[in-house]
């Protein structure tokens, strides 16, 4: 198997990305090259602390802020350079916890969907109806396992692939859905799934520490969202592409909305 990405994006945020790294070398046992993009302007902590711990870390920077966005792009492109050809790569915020078992269970799922696209945990859907073999529409960006060959499609298609005018919002959603358009899904990793339990707290060989806590620390989030979701509405029309769900049978669902 080619080398597998596995890439943190970080902004600030020292203790939990130690946790990451930790959590991701102790616990993944297939061959990846660990990736850290740091987003931080105000420190240079992130920048000693990895540089000087963990020299096998690839460490990227720009010296400021990027946002989601153009973050993923710059992985993106400097993991293909280290490794050409590579067919995976899954990035993950600096929040996120690994357990042992983890990429293993995203690439099996992956190998066994031709069209797989993303993969990502049940904790990340927000977006309900998911069919019974896990298919859905879109997820949240949390930990997701992205097959390259369809993100180098869209970028030839649309640029990117991820679109850099999202600072921080509807990037996740907007990636999703291009690749749908590009015949490629979205699928939940389901083999812990369970139907009495709400979609943030189903099981998962991840955790999420701080969920949705890292983007409203910036002062301007509620501007930069509303921008975000304009933007989205303004691409799908210019585009000319409709947001796409997938046809059942779903998963049963007893729970309620898990939001």
């Amino acid at each position: 198997m080619k080398t597998i990405g596995v890439a943190v994006l970080a902004y600030e945020g020292f203790s939990d990305l130690m946790r990451c790294i930790r959590s991701i070398k102790f616990n993944t046992k297939l061959p990846i090259l660990p990736i850290v993009f740091d987003n931080s302007e105000k420190t240079t902590m992130i920048r000693d602390y990895v540089t000087k711990a963990h020299p096998d870390v690839m460490y990227i920077s720009v010296g400021h802020n990027v946002g989601c966005s153009q973050s993923r792009n710059l992985m993106l492109s400097n993991f293909l350079e280290r490794v050409p050809g590579a067919e995976f790569l899954a990035i993950m915020d600096q929040d996120v916890e690994v357990k042992p078992g983890w990429l293993r269970a995203m690439v099996n799922t992956a190998a066994s969907r031709d069209n797989a696209g993303i993969v990502a945990w049940p904790l990340a859907n927000r977006y309900r109806p998911v069919t019974t073999i896990g298919m859905v529409s879109e997820v949240a960006s949390v930990c997701n396992l992205h097959r390259i060959r369809p993100l180098l499609e869209a970028q030839e298609r649309w640029g990117g692939p991820w679109e850099e005018r999202m600072f921080m919002h509807k990037f996740d959603s907007l990636i999703c859905q291009r690749l749908n358009q590009l015949q490629w899904r979205t699928y939940l990793v389901l083999d812990r799934y369970r139907p009495d339990v709400l979609w943030p707290e189903q099981p998962a060989l991840i955790e999420h520490h701080h969920p949705h806590k890292g983007v409203r620390r910036n002062p301007k989030w509620r501007k930069i969202f509303q921008q975000s979701k304009k933007l989205y509405q303004d691409l799908q029309s210019n585009e000319r592409w409709s947001e796409w769900t997938p046809p059942g049978p779903y998963l049963k669902y007893t729970a309620g909305r898990g939001h």
